[in-house]
């Protein structure tokens, strides 16, 4: 491979071929998967056809399969008596085993695993569509979701006979963390003259995803510690691959390099709906400000038909629904960010954080490093994603036909940033007389991401203290998790109303109790978006019986809501005025069930 030069199309990786394999056998998954939504066919269906489609072609091939794997194995013979290729295979095991020990529970996994775990209960019923809430039966769209990655958790659950949490929370992020490193290594050979380089980029952006826990959105936590989730794993791992796709098509315009493109498009919209906007941009941008650096090596018609190309699965079987669910403000409960400048606050921090700061390093790497075309090449790149979101009419419109607020700050990600960190580290590593200095302050930066995480202690995202490391446990709050399992053992099957600590962890569980809620906003959101009522009593009443802060009288509301049909009912011991809250429960026919916990449990009807 011809580091960062415009030469002749070179031979791909053969890990790298691997690579983009393994992931079209999830393209596949998520084909099979996204045509369930719309034909009444099971998740074993789905598991068993792509399975098929995967397996059976290899099996004709059986000549072409095993040069391929003999290929593979012997690169890795080649390449095992490099220290380089060491070095890599650490790094990715360094990866693997933080995104697999790192336990940071997020309650947005209850939104993602939910209907994948009914599925996977129902493993030979049609895949539910939406999931049906206690007072919607699964109507209207709001939870229609079209990526499949949890189910594809749930599938892999339901060939080995586990659980999906299994998957979702063990499995499936230690392989894609261990991807992670590899990935980038990926990007940076195209624009790193030497193999030295390229690895000292890849050194240099797993540090910051060790070190930078500035911001909840940043990049420790978007990178390697919520790695399981489909929209991390598309900004971390699918990223990276998706620009040094686009790099290879601009260069060489090889018919693998536009199917790589066509299959990362698929892939995307299977990790989560964000890759609808953030690939067509991220690969868009890449490309049309590399034809603008590089103009006598490129063709003009080549970036914005990239864009399409990593777009064309969205536009053609995704985007309609994901427009119907997206656009105006209708599911969302807050704005998280509106401009630029809030989205470079929520995703990298102030001018003191470890990211900012890595970048001007890298900044003074291209310059040393004699770098000038790449240089240009990402500050162009930077300023074609950075202008419009400043400018506020475009940032407007960028809200209302492209994304929203709610989801606008992602577009950070289809910067150069983390690019241009491990090319301008790189390029340092590129000077003689500054590779070894480079090498202690890499060797100085881990030792730090050790000291500060070991000692709790900022900007380490080890400070967070909802995270726990190392822990083989699943990432979900471990007195949440042993209530629900309690809950699930001793109700019987029916809809419960509870608290929110409780019903974004028991859906993950098991569907046997259908939830009236989730968080503040799922179900109501949905009600309202379906023009159906209840929808504002249910998030006062779930806001009072969760311990949160809520406006208004919440009594009526709750005396509404089980009126409207439940069978059980939990109350968290921090509801405000809980008597009040007990007597109502009472007098609609419930009767306390005694459990060893701390929450409040009834039952209708129990003693």
């Amino acid at each position: 491979m011809a580091y960062g030069k415009l030469g002749p199309p070179t031979s791909t990786d053969p890990i790298e071929d691997l690579l983009f394999l393994l992931l079209g056998v999830f393209a596949v998954f998520t084909l099979s998967y996204d045509i369930a939504v719309l034909v009444p066919i099971s998740l074993r269906d789905v598991t068993i056809i792509t399975a098929a489609a995967c397996l059976l072609p290899m099996a004709a091939l059986m000549r072409s399969t095993g040069r391929f794997l003999g290929g593979i194995a012997r690169h890795c013979a080649q390449t095992a008596r490099s220290p380089g290729s060491w070095f890599l295979l650490a790094c990715c095991l360094l990866a693997g085993a933080v995104a697999l020990l790192a336990n940071r529970p997020d309650a947005d996994d209850s939104f993602y695993l939910a209907r994948a775990v009914l599925d996977w209960e129902h493993w030979t019923a049609p895949i539910v569509p939406v999931y049906p809430f206690a007072f919607t039966g699964g109507s209207g769209t709001r939870f229609t979701s079209l990526p499949s990655w949890e189910h594809f958790a749930a599938g892999l659950a339901g060939l080995s006979f586990t659980h999906p949490l299994t998957m979702y929370h063990r499995v499936l992020p230690a392989l894609a963390g261990f991807a992670v490193p590899f990935a980038w290594y990926c990007a940076l050979t195209r624009v790193s003259h030497t193999r030295r380089a390229a690895l000292a980029g890849v050194a240099a952006i797993l540090l910051l995803m060790l070190l930078d826990g500035t911001t909840h959105r940043g990049v420790a936590f978007f990178g390697l510690l919520r790695i399981w989730q489909g929209k991390v794993a598309l900004t971390a791992l699918i990223a990276p691959l998706a620009i040094a796709a686009t790099l290879d098509t601009m260069r060489h315009g090889r018919a693998a390099d536009w199917m790589r493109l066509l299959l990362l498009g698929l892939v995307g919209m299977g990790l989560s709906t964000t890759a609808a906007f953030y690939l067509p941009i991220l690969v868009g941008l890449a490309g049309g400000t590399f034809w603008l650096v590089y103009l006598p090596q490129t063709r003009i018609w080549q970036p914005p038909l990239a864009a399409l190309a990593v777009f064309a699965y969205p536009a053609l079987a995704v985007l309609p629904f994901y427009r119907g669910l997206a656009g105006g403000e209708a599911l969302f409960p807050s704005v998280i960010a509106s401009n630029l400048h809030e989205i470079l606050l929520i995703v990298f921090g102030a001018a003191t954080a470890p990211t900012v700061l890595a970048l001007g390093v890298a900044v003074c790497g291209l310059v040393l490093g004699r770098r000038s075309r790449l240089l240009g090449w990402f500050t162009l790149w930077t300023a074609a994603l950075a202008v419009p979101l400043a400018w506020p009419p475009s940032a407007d419109f960028i809200v209302a036909r492209l994304t929203s607020a709610d989801a606008m700050w992602r577009l950070a990600y289809a910067g150069p940033v983390l690019l241009a960190i491990g090319a301008g580290i790189g390029a340092l590593m590129e000077v003689r007389l500054l590779r070894p200095a480079v090498s202690l302050g890499l060797a100085a930066g881990f030792a730090l991401a050790v000291f500060l995480g070991a000692r709790a202690l900022a900007p380490s995202p080890f400070a967070d203290p909802s995270l726990r490391f190392p822990s083989l446990a699943q990432k979900i709050e471990p007195g949440a998790l042993s209530t629900a399992r309690l809950l699930l053992a001793d109700l019987p099957a029916g809809r419960l109303l509870a608290p929110r600590e409780l019903s974004t962890v028991l859906p993950m569980l098991s569907a046997r109790l259908v939830l009236a809620n989730f968080r503040e906003f799922d179900a109501p959101k949905q009600l309202t978006f379906d023009g159906r009522k209840l929808g504002a009593e249910l998030a006062l009443a779930h806001d009072w019986i969760s311990g949160l802060p809520f406006a208004g009288d919440p009594r009526p509301a709750l005396a509404a809501v089980l009126r409207a049909g439940l069978d059980a009912v939990v109350l968290s011991p921090g509801t405000a005025n809980l008597p009040a809250a007990e007597a109502i429960v009472v007098a609609e026919g419930f009767r306390r069930v005694v459990l060893p916990t701390p929450y409040l449990v009834f039952q209708r009807g129990g003693g």
